[in-house]
């Protein structure tokens, strides 16, 4: 229970939910912390301002955040879909070196860093980087606005 009129005190809430680990989950959160850990399925977000964390992720991930960083540690099965979106701040993401996926990373205003994955079909411009890694089964799909994308395999 939280009460409904702060009377003039500052405090803070923090929730530590344990759910099955293949359970789809979809969070939405104003402001504030997300994290999952273990997540063994799908998992939907959609933070206004706040980071999302995804740590030891396998499956299909969908992450929308307005101002904050989004960092996951994630495998992608074959047929997955990663797609993330960061309005300000930055986009980190760890995948298995051989995933397969149809890969697009693209920032308004920043950089894009890939390294130990190999793609095929490559085509980059300053704030745009497409390619195919492995069959191109799955999809990746990472959009930041004012920031910064960071993509390894490994």
């Amino acid at each position: 229970d939280q009460p409904d009129h702060s009377g003039n005190r500052t405090y803070q809430v923090d929730y530590e939910i344990f759910l099955p680990d293949d359970l789809f989950l979809s969070v939405v959160n104003a402001n504030g912390n997300v994290r999952a850990e273990g997540m063994r399925w799908e998992f939907q977000a959609e933070v206004a301002n706040g980071n999302v964390e995804i740590a030891d992720g396998v499956g299909s991930a969908w992450v929308t955040v307005g101002n904050g960083n989004l960092v996951a540690d994630m495998y992608l099965p074959d047929g997955g879909q990663i797609v993330f979106s960061v309005g300000n701040g930055s986009a980190i993401l760890a995948v298995q070196p051989d995933v397969s996926a149809e890969f697009s990373a693209q920032v308004g205003n920043g950089t894009i860093v890939v390294s130990g994955l190999t793609l095929q079909d490559q085509t980059s411009a300053p704030n745009v980087f497409r390619g195919t890694l492995g069959d191109g089964e799955g999809r990746i799909d990472v959009t930041v606005g004012n920031g910064t994308i960071r993509v390894n395999g490994g």
